[in-house]
């Protein structure tokens, strides 16, 4: 395809070259001067056009020397030898002339690789339909079915490529190219542009009126201080045209941490881990002062309901995971639960017997009381003012086989034995 790039020399450019020339003849070139760089002075003049191997070495001559400090004239008024060599390229006005002409090169060889990049993508596409109608039975028209899943993946790889493109035009804003490889990274930005562009191409192809565009995710936008206007205009057209896309890792950093440090990633995390292990101390803690709370609650209600006659010493003792025959640990403790429910129930048929608790010998206060010596002297009370029921003899009878380590089946037929 022909080029529709202007290549002329502008007026003042071309004064400028002139200027420089008829300096350089009257000797006011420094001992640096290339005989090139006259030669093609001489050559722009007499053709009055830039040629695209020129146009990239003026950029970068202007870009690498326009900032540098030096004076024009000396203190006689004569040309520097800076002030030659700039004349010579074409002054600030050949430096206006070059730009134009670079970006308006840059576009047309991103286009031209935008051209290159969509016929590459249809005709792998084409190939790989091709290898599957061939390989796979079951293949019929298209590979790619109208999923979510397969436009997510889709996006995922167009986002892959426009972050690309954000890697390299974030190099060029932040000024960490140098001027001879400014290009280099414009044209990578240019492709991985044209890639995203090609894939976004290819996904509404196949897809077809099942496409929906996200409503969530990230929009890339062009940074600011990218001088290439052709990069900027391109990049906001790519961006306007596939939407928002997934989220990367990146982007996600970015925004939690105001910048992508991977130092300063790991720090967080390593923090992050710290808090973890504390917060998990932190909860343990409570937990095992939650149980603690609890046991308390629990022993302060098996408390209460002897000192209500509500359960029998060996009621709790087993309650609380003793055997009350060996006094020793023989099961694990009633839950709270447990217990609250087996004492209510208890509070519903009244005391269990008119029993002392252990520890000093308090007795029943009856009118009328005997006392019978049981198993080798020891004295237990039993009170004869009203008639015991069944329950209550069995709670007495489980009491005293637990206190005087006996069978439990043995020491009521003993009742009944003496009472009878």
């Amino acid at each position: 395809m022909p080029s529709s790039i202007d290549f002329s020399v502008s007026k003042g450019a071309k004064e400028q070259l002139e200027i420089g020339l008829r300096w350089h003849e009257e000797g006011y070139s420094g001992d640096g001067l290339l005989p090139s760089t006259v030669a093609e002075a001489r050559r722009l003049v007499r053709t009055s056009s830039w040629w695209p191997s020129k146009v990239k070495r003026a950029y970068s001559f202007f870009s690498r020397h326009g900032a540098q400090a030096g004076p024009i004239r000396d203190d006689k008024g004569r040309p520097t030898p800076k002030a030659v060599a700039w004349a010579l390229w074409g002054g600030d006005a050949g430096f206006s002339n070059v730009k134009r002409i670079r970006e308006s090169m840059l576009a047309e060889e991103a286009a031209a690789t935008r051209r290159q990049g969509n016929d590459v993508a249809k005709s792998r596409l084409v190939a790989h339909m091709h290898y599957l109608s061939l390989t796979d039975p079951e293949y019929e028209e298209s590979p790619m079915k109208n999923t979510p899943e397969a436009q997510h993946a889709y996006r995922e790889a167009i986002a892959h490529a426009m972050e690309h493109a954000d890697m390299h035009a974030r190099m060029l804003a932040g000024g960490h190219v140098g001027d001879e490889h400014r290009e280099m990274h414009i044209a990578h930005a240019c492709r991985a542009l044209d890639m995203a562009d090609a894939l976004h191409g290819v996904m509404c192809e196949v897809l077809g009126e099942g496409l929906k565009r996200d409503e969530e995710g990230e929009d890339f936008t062009i940074l600011g201080g990218i001088e290439n206007s052709a990069l900027a205009q391109r990049f906001t057209e790519v961006a306007t045209k596939v939407g928002k896309l997934p989220r990367s890792l990146r982007a996600v950093v970015k925004a939690e941490l105001g910048r992508v440090d991977a130092d300063l990633l790991e720090e967080k995390l390593m923090g992050a881990k710290t808090d973890r292990a504390a917060l998990l101390a932190l909860k343990q803690q409570a937990v095992e002062s939650a149980r603690v709370v609890d046991r308390a609650e629990t022993e302060r209600a098996i408390e209460g309901a002897l000192d209500e006659r509500l359960i029998t010493p060996a009621d709790a003792a087993r309650m609380r995971g003793i055997d009350p025959a060996t006094k020793t640990a023989s099961a694990a403790p009633w839950q709270r639960s447990r217990v609250e429910r087996f004492i209510g129930e208890r509070r519903e048929g009244g005391p269990v017997a008119p029993i002392a608790r252990p520890g000093a010998e308090r007795t029943v206060a009856v009118a009328d009381q005997t006392a019978r010596q049981v198993n080798n002297g020891v004295p237990i009370r039993f009170t004869e003012q009203r008639g015991a029921t069944v329950a209550e003899a069995t709670s007495l009878a489980n009491d005293v086989a637990a206190k005087l380590g006996l069978d439990p089946q043995k020491m009521q037929a003993r009742m009944a034995a003496s009472l009878s």
